[in-house]
C-alpha cells in the first residue's frame, strides 16, 4: 500500500525569523504488513520525498524514515541538500491528542540543522489530510494474502 503525505506551511531561517516563507514538503512511502508490525519496539517506515522553501531548500530530494511511537507520536526524521548547505536535516514530531484528533493528526512543527547539526530554520505544516486519505483509499492494494489477487 503506497502512502503519500503533503504537508504546506511556512518556514523561517533562524537568521530572519520575521521573514517567513512557504514550505512544501512530499512524502510518500510503501507500508507492507512486516512494515507496520513491530511486537518488539516502535514501527520503522523509510520515505523518499521533496521539499520546496525558501532559504531551506528548493526543490531538494528529501528521504529520511518515519518512526512511530507509543503511545501516540509518529516522528519525522529525513535529510536533504540545499543550495547553501551541503547535508541538512529535518525533524519533528506528530503528538496524537483525542480530544483534538484532526488538528494533532495534521500539524507539525519541523527544524531543520545543518550537517554540524546546528539548527538553523523552522517550520510549522499542516498535513492535506483530506487529499492524502483519498490518495490512499485510491491506492490501496491488497496483496499476498491467499484467495486476494
Amino acid at each position: 500500500m503506497h502512502w503519500r503525505e503533503t504537508l504546506e506551511g511556512l518556514c523561517w531561517t533562524l537568521e530572519r525569523p520575521d521573514e517567513t516563507r512557504a514550505l512544501y514538503i512530499g512524502i510518500e512511502t510503501t507500508l507492507t504488513l512486516e512494515s507496520v508490525r513491530s511486537p518488539t519496539g516502535p514501527v520503522v517506515v523509510s520515505f523518499t520525498g521533496t521539499i520546496h522553501g525558501s532559504g531551506i531548500a528548493e526543490g531538494a530530494s528529501l528521504s529520511g524514515r518515519l518512526v512511530a511511537r507509543p503511545p501516540a507520536r509518529l516522528v519525522y526524521d529525513g535529510v536533504f541538500a540545499s543550495r547553501d548547505r551541503p547535508s541538512c536535516r529535518l525533524a519533528g514530531e506528530k503528538h496524537f491528542f483525542w480530544l483534538a484528533p484532526l488538528a494533532t493528526a495534521t500539524g507539525l512543527q519541523l527544524s531543520f540543522y545543518d550537517d554540524a547539526n546546528r539548527e538553523f530554520g523552522r517550520g510549522i505544516v499542516r498535513s492535506t489530510f483530506a487529499t492524502d486519505v483519498r490518495y490512499l483509499l485510491r491506492t490501496l492494494r491488497v496483496s499476498g494474502v491467499p484467495g486476494v489477487d
